[in-house]
């Protein structure tokens, strides 16, 4: 089992770590600003490096960011460290503008932060690789009783818990579905010959007014307690706890974009890309695209559509024009009409091109400016389409409950264009939840990475 005293012991061990971890960044730092021995600094610089230790062992601290969580993936052990470092970084910022330091150098600074979180990440990585790795050999793990079934996980996987590496360990199951005995008595006896660490209750409703016996007899007994919700299945796999008027409620799916500051960082993140993208890149590329649209068919440069956003709400979509005009052109712009296809005839030569590299999604950068869309979220479907999905797939609006996106992580899995292949727009449906449930900053970085090496090599699927 994992001990408090080991726990604590192998905390102590990673702190030591990460000082060392910041003493070498700082002397490669040293070394490469000023190419002389980083085992000599000068009394500032000695000075500086205490105190910026100092800084690390509050930030962690506060963090706790050599905790060991049973159970975690090494994103949420990442996230931890990104928090810290920031914090740290803003503490080093203040000290040194508060106290007025003079003598120091920009380019040390700059060298000293980044060398430093890059050691620091393969150093997090490395020890959550060695802890998975101890605990699939069954050592540092938490013994579990489980009360009702085993549970499953999101999409009926069973639960990682039933995994060694994640650090439990089932030890006895009380099946209340089976068991037609006293449940309360039941635990006791096994509380009595076994010692356990944590109780995972996965039928509480199956308990009735038993539950709050049990609770209270496990934690007399000293043990932690957790209740898994009987419609865990049915619903998202990551839940959070609400209040109202002080009363806590459950939100059966956690949304970090339902946070207002969650949703301030996406659009300043949006207005700085758009802007600085329209500036310097878009508007030549819309001088040669545009040029190139109009030698090869009659019509506009762009082309304009209504389509279906957050809330439900609709808004115009700015396209560069694939299409060669025809009668069916004011329908079109309403979101009503001829799903596009593979090798659909209407689309030009040029327009093949576009939509193969996604460079007709470009104009898309005056949405995002405008407020109607972002860079990443769900794609926007028109509105006819919008209607005939949502009859057909379950909890299809949910992709609604935030801004659309120039690109998706459902887009880069191979999941874009018009389809009428209900199987295929599902998947579509489940990347978009998926994306909705786990935003954060790192995980937009990361699709717009992705779309944009799928656009330079072409490989993009699109249709």
């Amino acid at each position: 089992m994992a001990t408090q005293y080991n726990k604590r012991f192998r905390k102590i061990i990673y702190e030591f770590i990460n000082i060392f971890i910041l003493i070498i960044g700082f002397s490669i730092a040293y070394k490469c600003t000023f190419k002389t021995s980083f085992l000599h600094y000068d009394n500032y610089y000695s000075t500086f490096l205490k105190i910026t230790l100092f800084i690390w062992l509050f930030c962690s601290f506060i963090f706790n960011s050599v905790d060991e969580h049973q159970g975690w993936k090494f994103i949420y052990h990442f996230r931890t460290l990104i928090k810290t470092y920031i914090l740290f970084m803003l503490l080093e910022f203040i000290y040194l503008v508060g106290f007025k330091v003079t003598f120091f150098s920009r380019m040390f600074l700059s060298s000293f932060l980044m060398i430093t979180f890059f050691l620091l990440v393969i150093t997090y990585f490395l020890r959550y690789q060695l802890l998975r790795w101890i605990r699939s050999k069954g050592r540092n793990f938490k013994s579990v009783l489980v009360i009702g079934k085993l549970p499953t996980g999101y999409n009926n996987e069973n639960w990682n818990i039933l995994k060694p590496e994640w650090g439990y360990r089932i030890e006895d199951v009380i099946d209340v579905d089976v068991e037609s005995k006293d449940y309360i008595l039941l635990l006791g006896e096994y509380l009595s010959k076994k010692k356990y660490d944590e109780i995972l209750i996965t039928n509480p409703s199956h308990l009735g007014e038993n539950i709050e016996a049990i609770i209270d007899l496990s934690e007399n007994n000293g043990l932690r307690i957790k209740i898994v919700p009987k419609f865990f299945n049915n619903y998202g796999n990551r839940v959070k706890i609400d209040y109202l008027n002080g009363t806590p409620v459950m939100n059966v799916r956690y949304e970090p974009l339902s946070y207002f500051h969650n949703r301030i960082i996406k659009r300043f993140f949006d207005l700085f890309v758009s802007i600085i993208f329209i500036i310097t890149i878009y508007w030549w590329v819309h001088i040669l695209i545009g040029i190139a649209i109009k030698l090869t068919s009659k019509g506009p440069v762009l082309f304009t559509q209504k389509r279906i956003g957050v809330d439900n709400k609709t808004f115009k979509i700015y396209k560069f024009r694939t299409m060669a005009q025809n009668k069916d052109i004011n329908n079109a712009r309403e979101g009503i009409g001829q799903i596009t296809k593979v090798g659909d005839s209407r689309i030009t030569k040029v327009g093949e091109f576009l939509r193969k590299t996604n460079l007709d999604e470009l104009p898309q950068f005056l949405n995002v400016l405008l407020g109607c869309m972002s860079i990443v979220g769900p794609r926007p479907l028109m509105i006819q389409e919008d209607r005939e999905v949502q009859k057909k797939i379950k909890k299809y609006r949910i992709r609604q409950f935030i801004k659309p996106g120039l690109t998706g992580w459902a887009q880069i899995n191979g999941y874009r264009g018009g389809t009428e292949n209900m199987k295929l727009m599902s998947k579509r449906i489940q990347h978009d939840i998926y994306y909705i449930e786990r935003w954060n900053s790192l995980f937009d970085l990361k699709i717009i990475w992705k779309t944009a090496w799928q656009m330079i090599t072409m490989n993009t699927q699109a249709h």
